[in-house]
Parts: C-alpha cells; sequence; structure tokens
C-alpha cells in the first residue's frame, strides 16, 4: 500500500503543511507496526483521491484509533477530537501538529458558549477546500462489543457544507477498525475502508429549510444512514463472549478440510465472522434449539483451546511435517543473531516492562494507548540515558572521544536492535506454539483425537445450521 505525499488542506484556514503530514504518518505506522504484528488494509481504492470527504469510524481503543486513521488511510485527515485529549501534555504537540481540532462538550463539563457552531463551520469550510475530515460519530472510546449510538455532528457538518454550493458533494467514508486483542503487544489489526455515501439533494434541501423540524429530520435521516454503513462494517456483537465464540465458528467454517488448511487471512475472516454474526441473529430465533446446541459445542471447544492455549488452525493442520524444521530454523537464526538479541534485551527490555506496569492499570479502551503513547517517550529517554552510561564508561578507560563514538553507537542500536528484536520474538512465539501443539495434540494422550472430533461436530452443526437458514430465506423470497 502507498502512503502519497500530497498535500492536503487543514481546519482554519492554516497554510498546508506536506511535510509535517508526511513525518507524522511515517511516525504513526513505525509505532503501529512495532507494537501490532499484522495491520492489513482493505477498501483503499474507496476513498476519493480528491475532494471532500468525512472518514466516520468506530472508536474502540482510544487514542490508537486517531493514529490508525490518521497513518493508513491514502489521505491525511484532519480531526475533530474531544478537548480532554489535550491533558495529555506530552501529546499536545502531534495533536497540534496534526491540526486535531478540539471540541469542549458538555459531556466533559467544558461546554464553552458558541464554540460548537464555530468547530463546525470550520469543519465545514474544510470540506469547502477539498479536505478530509475525520470524525468519531459514536462521541467516546468505549469498551463495548458494538458500536454506541451515534451523535448527529457528522450529519450535520456534511449538511452545512453541502448546503452552501450547489456544486459541493461531500463524500462520507465509514472506515471499520477490527482488533484482535487490542491490548496485546504483536497482535494483528484490520482497517477496512467501506463505500462512501452522500447527503441526497432531498436530504440538502431539507437542511436549507428555516424550519427547525424539518433541518432537525434531514439531520436524522443522514445520521441513520452513516450508521448503517458503519455497523455493516464494524464488530457487533451482544456480549464479548459471543464475540469470542462467533470468532471460533469463522475459523471452523473458513478452513474446513485439515488437509488443506492454512493459516487464516485476518480480512477474509472478519468478512466470515460478520456474515456469521448477522446470521446467528436470526436463527437463534428461527432455530433455537438447534443454535443453542451449537453454541454449547463451540463454547467448549473454545474452552479447551483456551486452557491448552492452542489454535482452531493446530488442530486442523496436519502433523505430518512435524515441528522439528521450524524448530531447527529458529536455533539457527536465534544463535547467528545472538550479539543483536542480547543488545535489543538490553536496550529494550526495560522500557518495555516499565511500559506493562505503566499501563496495567489502565481503562480496558486505553491500555494500548498507554502503552504506545508513553513508549514513544520512554525508549527513546532509555536509550539515550543508556548512551550517556556507556560513554561516560567508555571515556574512562579509551578518552574523551570514546564517549561520543560509543554514545552515538548505543543511540543507534536501541531502535535498530529493537526492530531486529521483533522479528525474533515473532519467530520464537510462532516456534512455542508449534512445538507445544505438537506435543499437546499429537503425544500419547487423547487431546488431539477429542478436539478434532469436537471440532467436526461443530462443522457439521454449522453446515446444517447455515443450510437451514438458506432454505429459510428461499422459502421468503416471492415467486
Amino acid at each position: 500500500m502507498t502512503h502519497s505525499a500530497r498535500t492536503e488542506p487543514r481546519i482554519g484556514g492554516d497554510p498546508p503543511r506536506p511535510f509535517m503530514d508526511s513525518l507524522l504518518r511515517g511516525l504513526g505506522r513505525l509505532v503501529l507496526q512495532a507494537y501490532y504484528r499484522q495491520i492489513e488494509v482493505t477498501g483503499s481504492n474507496h476513498l476519493p483521491e480528491s475532494g471532500p470527504v468525512i472518514v466516520v469510524a468506530n472508536h474502540f481503543n482510544s487514542l490508537v484509533d486517531g493514529v490508525f486513521i490518521t497513518s493508513f488511510l491514502p489521505r491525511m485527515p484532519r480531526f475533530l477530537a474531544a478537548s480532554t485529549i489535550w491533558d495529555f501534555t506530552p501529546i499536545r504537540p502531534l495533536l497540534n501538529a496534526a491540526g486535531v481540532v478540539p471540541l469542549f462538550r458538555a459531556q466533559d463539563g467544558r461546554k464553552v458558549k458558541g464554540s460548537m457552531p464555530a468547530t463546525f463551520t470550520k469543519a465545514a469550510e474544510l470540506l469547502r477546500s477539498g479536505g478530509v475530515l475525520a470524525i468519531f460519530p459514536e462521541g467516546k472510546s468505549h469498551n463495548e462489543p458494538s458500536l454506541l449510538p451515534l451523535k448527529t455532528g457528522t450529519a450535520r457538518i456534511a449538511l452545512e457544507a453541502d448546503s452552501d454550493t450547489d456544486l459541493l458533494s461531500v463524500q462520507i467514508v465509514p472506515v471499520a477498525l477490527t482488533f484482535e486483542a487490542k491490548n496485546r503487544f504483536r497482535s494483528r489489526t484490520l482497517v477496512e475502508i467501506g463505500s462512501p455515501i452522500a447527503a441526497s439533494r432531498d436530504q440538502i434541501e431539507a437542511y436549507r429549510s428555516q424550519d427547525p423540524g424539518v433541518r432537525a429530520a434531514a439531520v436524522k435521516q443522514l445520521t441513520s444512514q452513516i450508521s448503517e454503513c458503519l455497523q455493516a462494517l464494524a464488530p457487533r456483537h451482544e456480549t464479548w463472549e459471543e464475540a469470542r465464540l462467533i470468532g471460533r465458528a469463522a475459523e471452523i467454517i473458513g478452513q474446513p478440510d485439515p488437509i488443506d488448511a492454512q493459516h487464516d487471512d485476518w480480512a477474509t475472516l472478519n468478512t466470515t465472522r460478520r456474515d456469521l454474526s448477522r446470521g446467528y441473529a436470526i436463527v437463534r430465533e428461527t432455530h433455537p434449539e438447534q443454535t443453542a446446541a451449537l453454541r454449547q459445542d463451540l463454547a467448549e471447544y473454545d474452552n479447551l483451546l483456551r486452557a491448552t492455549a492452542l489454535r482452531d488452525g493446530q488442530v486442523a493442520n496436519t502433523p505430518s511435517a512435524g515441528a522439528g524444521p521450524l524448530i531447527v530454523k529458529t536455533l539457527v537464526r536465534f544463535l547467528l543473531g545472538l550479539p543483536i538479541v542480547c543488545i535489543g534485551l538490553l536496550l529494550n527490555w526495560p522500557p518495555y516492562r516499565a511500559l506493562l506496569a505503566l499501563s496495567h492499570w489502565r481503562d480496558l479502551d486505553k491500555r494500548s494507548t498507554w502503552s504506545i503513547f508513553a513508549g514513544f517517550f520512554l525508549f527513546p529517554i532509555f536509550w539515550t540515558i543508556a548512551a550517556i552510561v556507556s560513554g561516560y564508561v567508555g571515556s574512562t578507560i579509551w578518552g574523551a572521544a570514546a564517549f561520543w563514538i560509543i554514545g552515538s553507537a548505543v543511540l543507534i542500536a536501541g531502535p535498530v536492535s529493537g526492530k531486529a528484536m521483533l522479528g525474533y520474538l515473532d519467530l520464537y512465539s510462532e516456534t512455542v506454539a508449534e512445538a507445544r501443539a505438537r506435543t499437546r495434540l499429537y503425544g500419547a494422550n487423547s487431546l488431539g483425537d477429542s478436539l478434532t472430533e469436537k471440532r467436526q461436530i461443530i462443522l457439521e452443526k454449522l453446515r446444517a445450521l447455515v443450510e437451514a437458514h438458506r432454505s429459510d430465506e428461499a422459502h421468503r423470497k416471492p415467486d
């Protein structure tokens, strides 16, 4: 995926800063790719290459959501964000550099008379200049398994911009952020960009009306359309248990044949997961007994996998190749890179442990934010201290020149060895997981047979329920 350096306008008529935009996007990708092992972006072609755009996204992961939107979309957006974010003093320069505009909201206890309409007017002006505006329409970050009701601000801004001219057509683009485990280091994330929508001519005309009721109806109607588009992409479950079990079902039905099973594709898996979630909402009403039985089997299978730290793909895959080649490959790479591993541990493990302790007591929807943003400062500070100490020790042995040589080397080694360590960490984790799977699934015990049998039962029940649902749909269709 390419990230263009095109010039994007800023809110309030401030001059564009393409170099700063490129720098911030690059930094954002760097820190997110360090924290998350895999980041997939789909639907980039849906975002218009030029013209006014409002990006609307779900908000499950605090400030991290904003970094994803800023860094991985083809164009650089300008955010409207709650003024409370500016309470985190160290990140104020980043917010100002990105052109983020504060909203002084009553729900935060910071309502300033006239500030909200003024901000919306500035946002509309940004759109008229062909810019990209980004909004989290739920109004706050949260840890719920589905979207919260949307605020009306997005629709108001879009209609405000469109109603001033017959030539403008603001495109509203939904973006869904889906996290495998948002607070888990080296997990996966999916950024899905959906098809754009725009306010209808009738809605724009209604918003031009002097009747407040007519205007409010147009805003409500467009907000409902935005909600439908975002709900079609974003995770939507009643409980986190339901989300987990539907995820298991998607894994099973996504790679049903143990002989041909491959590592799942995160984007494809989420599409399957979304389809199953919609179907589940229907079949639990139309086929309650079958659905309850399947849910019970899924819960038992899920509990077994979690208790043994196994993955569904490991149960599905054939054991014929064994874990030997992977273990040998890991051992060879580890021995060849032993100096880098040691340097990486020395320079990166202490700040990493400090970040874990710092984020542990935070709210669930803010833990990764604290880890990533605090790490943005903590790692460089630790590298600098290590460079000064190493340089000082070196200067006492080899003279003053050694201070700068050794100190500079340590300062460079910090991020370089850290990046290398991520590769070793991923390979090590995969090797341990595969070795554990071979030991637990294909040893002398019957765990492997039990899991394989349970998985096959679930697959057959899933297929039967899918066919029953399709049959119901076919009978409901008119001749």
